[in-house]
C-alpha cells in the first residue's frame, strides 16, 4: 500500500512540475558547499518553494491519523486496486532497480525546490540527493523514451555538453546529472545561470538580496517540513496590488478582513511561508515585514495606534462552535467609507445609514452608535440546549457580538430603548404574517442586566417553527454589551472569563483570531442529521442508505479534529498569519 502512495506522490510531483515549468531538466555540479538553495539562484528569482525532506514528509503523511481515515474511503480503496497503477509501479521499480520509497529518499534527501524568475519568465525545479540515485532515474527516463521512440523509427533523445557536463534533450527538455544536483527549467538561459552558480563561475545570487536576507533572519532556520519565499517587489511594481485595492473598494467585508494586510504588502520586501505536519497538527504560517509607519490613516481602523491593545482574549464560553476575536475600529471604518469604497458602495451605505438613523432615533449610525464601541470586538457561536423549551426540527447554533462601550451610562439606556423598539417592530410585522410573537423581559442576573425575549409556546400539536431557535437578547455587564440571538448565550457570555494568554505570544499582539471547535460542530451536524441526509438525497439523487453513509463519514472525519484556527499576529517588525488544524490525541 505504501509503495502505491509513493507512486502517486511521485507522479503528482512530476505532473505538477511539468505543468509549472514546461518540462525541461538540467542537472548540475556542486562546487563547494551549498547551504541554501538561494545561493545557486539568480537574484531575479522571485518565488522559491522548498520541501526539506520529501521522503520523511511522505512517511509522516502515510502514518498520519487523518490519512488513516482517508485510506478507509471507498474511492481510495478502489484506486489501490487499479491494475494499471500496479503495473506502473512494478515497471518503474524494475527499471530503477529499487523500490519507490528508496528512490524518493535517495534522490531527494537534500530537498526538492521549485522557483520562478521574473527576468527570464522561467520556472525551475532543483532536486538535491544521491548522485547515483539521480543518475539511475535519468538513465531510466532516457532508456524509456528511446525505446518508445524506436517503435516509430525515431530517436527523440539528443545528447550534448555544457561546461563539460553530459546533457540530454528530449524535445525542449534538457537534463543531465552531476554531483547530486538536478535542475528543472523551461528556459535554457535560466538553467545556465543556475549551472554557473553551482559551478562557482557566477557569485551573485538570490541569497545576497536584501529581501532574502530579511526573510532568512525572520525564519530563524525553523521552516518545518516545507517553505515558500516570495519577493514582493514584482507585485508592487506591476500593478497587481492596485488591482486588488480596486477590488476591495467594491466589498466592505473583504476590506474589513484584509485591508490592513494589503497596505503592508505594498511595502514589505518579502513573504515567507512554512508548513509543519505533526500527528497533533498541520500548521501553515506566512510571515512578512511590518512597519507601523507604513499604515495609512484610512487603515488605522485595522491596526490602531502603535500602543493599541489588539484583539481581546477568547471568552471561556461552553460549547463554542466559533469564536472570533479582533481589533477593528468599526466607527472609523464606517466613517471612512468615502475614502475606502466606490461611489456605488457609498450610495448603498448612505441608504443604510439613513434607515438606521431613523431606527436609532435620529442618531448617526457611524458617529453615534458604532463609534461608541471600543475596537476590541468578539463574535461567539455555540450549540444550543432546548431543555424545557420548544425544540424546533432544524436546530441553529446561537451567536452573539460582544464589545466594550466607551460611555456605558449613556449607551446602555440608548441601546435598551432601541432594542425594545426593534422587538416591538418585529412583533408587528410578525403578527401581520401570522408568525409567533416575542415576550419581553427585563432581568438582573448575577450582576448582568438583560433585556431578553422568548416566543410564546406553540399550541399543542402545532409544529415548532425554526424561529424558536431565537430569543434575541441584549445584555450589559461592566462596560460590555452583548447582542445575542439567545438569552442563554447572552447570560453565558456575561458570566464568562477570558482565557489565559498564550506564553508563545508574549511579544506579539493578535490582530485577528478565528477559532472553530470540531466537537461542537459535530454535535450541531448530529442534531440536524436527518436534514443533512434528506438534503444529500435531494442534491445527489443517492439512496437514503448512501446519503446516511456519507453523513456518517463526514461526522467521523470531523471527529478526528480538535480545532481549526486562523490568527493574524503583529510585533514591532513582523506580521504572521497562521492557519492550524489540530487533531485529537490518539
Amino acid at each position: 500500500m505504501k509503495k502505491i502512495i509513493y507512486s502517486i506522490a511521485i507522479l503528482s510531483l512530476v505532473g505538477t512540475t511539468n505543468h509549472f515549468i514546461g518540462s525541461s531538466i538540467i542537472s548540475a555540479q556542486q562546487q563547494g558547499e551549498v547551504t541554501d538553495v538561494a545561493q545557486v539562484l539568480p537574484e531575479s528569482t522571485i518565488v522559491v518553494v522548498g520541501l526539506n525532506n520529501p521522503a520523511e514528509l511522505m512517511e509522516s503523511i502515510d502514518n498520519h491519523p487523518l490519512f488513516q481515515h482517508v485510506k478507509q474511503l471507498p474511492n481510495y480503496q478502489q484506486a489501490l486496486s487499479n491494475p494499471q497503477l500496479l503495473q506502473l509501479e512494478n515497471f518503474v521499480e524494475t527499471q530503477l532497480q529499487m523500490e519507490w520509497e528508496e528512490a524518493l529518499s535517495k534522490s531527494t534527501h537534500g530537498g526538492v525546490y521549485g522557483m520562478f524568475d521574473a527576468e527570464y519568465q522561467a520556472g525551475a525545479m532543483l532536486l538535491h540527493g544521491d548522485d547515483d540515485a539521480l543518475t539511475q532515474v535519468q538513465d531510466t527516463i532516457v532508456g524509456f523514451v528511446r525505446s518508445v521512440g524506436a517503435l516509430a523509427g525515431q530517436n527523440p533523445v539528443k545528447h550534448g555538453e555544457y561546461m563539460g557536463i553530459q546533457a540530454y534533450q528530449i524535445g525542449e527538455t534538457r537534463f543531465a546529472t552531476h554531483n547530486g544536483w538536478t535542475v528543472v527549467t523551461n528556459n535554457a538561459e535560466y538553467g545556465r545561470q543556475i549551472l554557473n552558480r553551482l559551478d562557482g563561475t557566477s557569485t551573485s545570487s538570490l541569497a545576497q538580496t536584501d529581501a532574502y536576507k530579511k526573510a532568512s533572519a525572520a525564519r530563524k532556520n525553523d521552516m518545518g517540513d516545507g517553505w515558500i519565499f516570495a519577493n514582493t517587489a514584482t507585485l508592487q511594481d506591476d500593478g497587481q496590488l492596485e488591482q486588488a485595492e480596486l477590488g476591495m473598494q467594491e466589498n466592505m467585508l473583504v476590506e474589513l478582513l484584509f485591508g490592513g494586510i494589503l497596505s503592508q504588502l505594498k511595502h514589505t520586501p518579502y513573504l515567507l511561508g512554512s508548513i509543519d505536519l505533526e500527528d497533533s497538527h498541520i500548521r501553515f504560517e506566512v510571515d512578512s515585514a511590518f512597519d507601523d509607519s507604513h499604515i495609512p490613516d484610512i487603515r488605522r481602523y485595522y491596526f490602531g495606534q502603535h500602543d493599541s491593545k489588539g484583539a481581546p482574549l477568547s471568552l471561556d464560553v461552553p460549547n463554542q462552535v466559533l469564536a472570533i476575536n479582533t481589533y477593528r475600529d468599526l466607527g472609523q471604518w464606517w466613517l471612512l467609507a468615502p475614502d475606502l469604497f466606490s461611489d456605488q458602495v457609498n450610495e448603498g451605505i448612505a441608504q443604510v445609514d439613513s434607515t438606521l438613523s431613523t431606527f436609532f432615533g435620529g442618531k448617526d449610525f457611524g458617529q453615534d452608535i458604532l463609534a461608541s464601541l471600543e475596537p476590541e470586538i468578539q463574535i461567539i457561536s455555540t450549540t444550543q440546549s432546548f431543555d424545557g423549551k420548544p425544540e424546533p426540527e432544524i436546530k441553529v447554533p446561537s451567536f452573539a457580538l460582544v464589545a466594550a462601550m466607551k460611555d456605558p451610562e449613556t449607551m446602555k439606556a440608548e441601546l435598551n430603548r432601541t432594542f425594545i423598539s426593534g422587538i416591538g417592530f418585529i412583533n408587528i410585522i410578525g403578527a401581520m404574517e401570522g408568525q409567533p410573537q416575542f415576550d419581553i423581559a427585563l432581568e438582573e442576573v448575577d450582576g448582568a442586566s438583560l433585556v431578553s425575549t422568548k416566543y410564546l409556546k406553540p399550541l399543542d400539536g402545532e409544529p415548532v417553527a425554526i424561529q424558536y431557535n431565537f430569543s434575541p437578547t441584549i445584555a450589559f455587564f461592566g462596560n460590555n454589551v452583548v447582542f445575542s440571538s439567545t438569552r442563554d448565550l447572552a447570560l453565558a457570555v456575561a458570566k464568562s472569563k477570558p482565557a489565559s494568554p498564550s506564553a508563545a505570544n508574549a511579544n506579539r499582539k493578535t490582530n485577528f483570531e478565528a477559532i472553530l471547535n470540531a466537537e461542537p460542530i459535530r454535535d450541531a451536524i448530529e442534531a440536524n442529521k436527518e436534514q443533512f441526509i434528506v438534503q444529500t438525497v435531494l442534491n445527489d439523487g443517492s439512496s437514503r442508505e448512501q446519503a446516511e453513509a456519507q453523513v456518517d463519514l463526514l461526522l467521523e472525519g470531523i471527529g478526528l479534529a480538535k480545532q481549526f484556527f486562523v490568527r493574524l499576529d503583529q510585533s514591532e517588525d513582523n506580521l504572521k498569519l497562521t492557519f492550524e488544524l489540530r487533531f485529537k490525541d490518539q
